[in-house]
């Protein structure tokens, strides 16, 4: 027997456009994505996988982050980041690729 898993993901952000600034909810499935022409800004906690892709664990969920553009996070940095979600990257269909990064401490 086969089983079939859909995972969903819940993401509150805060996203600015044409000068103001707005709280949204993100709903993140294995097969769908966000709109990819909003940006959004997370602040959260990267925890890195055992293949080399990370997690950001914020405070009321944990979602796929693009971090090998930024080599000097580190496991369990507080990192605030400023984005867009992405798919077809290598670590799952639906990846938040951050544009800014700033590790903010430890968590």
């Amino acid at each position: 027997m086969m089983l079939s898993l859909v995972f969903t993901f819940s993401a509150s952000a805060v996203f600015t456009s044409q000068g103001e600034t707005n709280q949204v909810s993100v709903e993140i499935t294995q097969s769908t994505c966000p709109d990819n022409s909003v940006t959004y800004t997370f602040t959260g906690c990267a925890l890195e996988r055992a293949d080399g892709c990370w997690w950001l664990r914020t405070s009321s969920q944990r979602f796929l982050v693009h971090l090998f553009n930024y080599p000097n996070v580190q496991n369990k940095d507080e990192i605030t980041v400023t984005g867009r979600f992405a798919t077809d990257l290598d670590c799952g269909p639906c990846v938040f690729v951050p544009t800014s990064l700033t590790i903010t401490g430890q968590c």
